[in-house]
């Protein structure tokens, strides 16, 4: 009866969860808070009524460091297996994605490719820890924007310092086969910016975004 009402309890929590997506993080997965909880009560169910026998013998902190290993054990094992396409998502549409663009990892350890922003070539960084698709102050300069007449009063936080940008939005951003207009974005002040990077701006619009070994695949 026991284990009966364990699988009852165990199909209701994956219903619930099949209910709770987030289509809005660069990986699509559970949403980690419901994915959390649902973890922590499969391991306290599996060890009320698996590992009761064990339990009798060993005190209150020891069955409580029992049941968070397990609850960690298995919040770390459904993550994994989702960041790395393995298992599906739980009530994500099976769909085919038509444009496809894989970003390879390059040798400094970040992925970087030949973005063109309106029309125009330029190396970027796929940063998921950014906000913004950025330029360069000199960047933007060579793609035709009118960088003196920026007033750059908007901080704005960076992986490494603080700096200063003026907002624009970009009339197109593509990267591979995937192009997208009316892009959010940023000129970085004349000397703040080192690197032109493709942020969240870009990357939430997608479909899905991975990264598996060496290569970060985006599709749309």
């Amino acid at each position: 009866m026991r284990i009966f009402l364990v699988i009852v309890v165990l199909g209701l929590l994956f219903f619930l969860i099949r209910q709770q997506t987030d289509f809005q993080a660069t990986v699509q997965n559970i949403d980690p808070l419901i994915l959390g909880y649902g973890a922590l009560f499969g391991a306290g169910i599996v060890s009320a009524e698996l590992l009761r026998p064990l339990l009798t013998y060993v005190s209150g902190t020891v069955r409580f460091m029992i049941v968070a290993t397990i609850a960690a054990l298995g919040w770390w094992g459904i993550s994994t297996l989702q960041t790395n396409e393995i298992l599906p998502v739980a009530g994500a549409p099976d769909q085919k994605y038509s444009l496809v663009a894989e970003i390879p990892l390059a040798w400094d350890g970040h992925f970087r490719t030949v973005a063109q922003i309106n029309e125009a070539d330029v190396g970027v960084l796929v940063d998921t820890g950014a906000s913004l698709v950025v330029l360069t102050f000199d960047e933007a300069a060579r793609i035709g924007f009118e960088v003196t007449s920026f007033e750059f009063s908007q901080p704005l936080s960076t992986a490494g310092s603080r700096i200063h940008v003026s907002p624009v939005t970009f009339d197109s951003v593509k990267i591979g086969d995937i192009k997208l207009e009316n892009v959010k974005g940023a000129i970085a002040q004349k000397g703040d910016l080192q690197v032109n990077v493709v942020g969240l701006s870009f990357l939430t619009r997608l479909g899905v975004a991975t990264v598996k070994g060496n290569t970060m695949t985006l599709r749309r």
